[in-house]
């Protein structure tokens, strides 16, 4: 199997920097102490200020973690990308290119890819946060991250001579990665998440299909 480092490698490392440099800057969720928060004189003082509390609470990021979150997500993109390279893109490689594919799957493969665009950006929120970011600042860096990562692949299926570059697909992408986002600042939303189930079929239960079963 051909070895291919991909762009991503080099676009994640580019914002796993810029993580460290928003880290310092970005706005964090503010913390509510003991007291009269509603007088004047007090924020003032938190501006002027900020409580140990505060400046702890800035400054919490475990780079053990996260330099664990880097190393394992520069490993699984190679690996995917590479499976993708084998699986898709084999063979394909010619000159960039639009595909408007709304009828493909009956625009199912639109939901699709909504869902993985939410995926990879609820999983990311939660690693960003287990390495120490706060919410907000972990949901924002996540919603690029899976933006980037989506857009990255679709870029890829534009230069695919089967595939191309699909509006319809990166419309779904970036709409997915913003869903999360959109749950958190409107809570109704919060009502409403994903599940999915899948049986084989028949093409992939007898090898027709090669063991792609994300497009079974």
């Amino acid at each position: 199997m051909k070895i291919l480092f991909p762009k991503v490698f080099n676009i994640y490392f580019i914002i796993a920097f810029l993580v460290l440099l928003v880290s310092s800057t970005f706005p964090q969720d503010e913390k509510s102490s003991s007291g009269n928060t509603d007088s004047s004189s007090y924020s003032k003082t938190l501006k002027l200020k900020p409580s140990k509390e505060q400046l702890i609470d800035k400054n919490n990021i475990n780079f053990i973690k996260f330099g664990a979150v880097t190393g394992v997500t520069a490993g699984a993109f190679i690996w995917l990308h590479n499976y993708q390279a084998n699986s898709w893109w084999k063979d394909q490689r010619g000159s960039f290119h639009i595909s408007n594919d709304w009828e493909y799957a009956m625009s199912a493969d639109k939901f699709g890819h909504f869902f993985d665009g939410a995926f990879v950006q609820s999983l990311y929120q939660g690693a960003f946060e287990w390495s120490g970011f706060k919410k907000t600042t972990a949901m924002w860096i996540a919603t690029a991250f899976s933006i980037a990562y989506m857009t990255d692949i679709e870029i890829e299926d534009g230069f695919a001579r089967d595939w191309g570059f699909s509006p319809g697909d990166q419309l779904g992408n970036v709409l997915g990665a913003f869903y999360p986002v959109a749950q958190y600042y409107w809570t109704p939303l919060q009502n409403f998440n994903f599940k999915w189930s899948y049986y084989p079929s028949e093409e992939l239960r007898n090898g027709d299909k090669n063991g792609v079963f994300l497009d079974d």
